[in-house]
């Protein structure tokens, strides 16, 4: 835990955090993610950093890592719907169709509809990312995932 970790108190931790979220709204998603892994670093379970992890590592386009990241997240908070959303629109990019559809299972069953729906857009956006030959076949699926 941050308070057991030397001089860093949790305001240290959360200015440091809140300066990785200014990065990413200037779309620094790279120097974002260093200072999130750094956090992570110092709190490896901290369900901010790493839900932030897996959203910055979906904008910088490396869908695996979104996975392991928001995996993580979902082995202690197996509802949490940005970490279902997030890992579901990521195992899409990565031809994963089932766990995409388990995942978006999930986030339905978890009860947030708006939730849902936004998974739903993500998903919708995620296909558009997929090289032209699979599109419409993928679009096909992602019908058949969010119906």
């Amino acid at each position: 835990m941050i308070e057991n970790f030397g001089n860093w108190t949790p305001e240290n931790f959360h200015l440091i955090a809140e300066r990785a979220y200014q990065l990413h709204l200037q779309g620094q998603h790279g120097q974002a993610l260093t200072i999130i892994c750094g956090l992570l670093a110092l709190d490896p379970g901290n369900p901010y950093c790493l839900d932030a992890a897996a959203a910055l590592s979906l904008a910088l386009g490396r869908p695996a890592d979104a996975v392991q990241y928001a995996s993580l997240l979902l082995d202690t908070y197996p509802h949490h719907g940005q970490a279902l959303a997030r890992r579901c629109e990521a195992n899409l990019l990565l031809g994963r169709l089932q766990e995409a559809r388990d995942d978006l299972s999930l986030l339905k069953r978890a009860g947030s509809e708006e939730l849902y729906r936004q998974a739903c857009m993500r998903l919708t956006a995620a296909s558009s990312l997929l090289d032209h030959p699979a599109k419409t076949e993928r679009l096909r699926q992602l019908r058949t995932i969010t119906e």
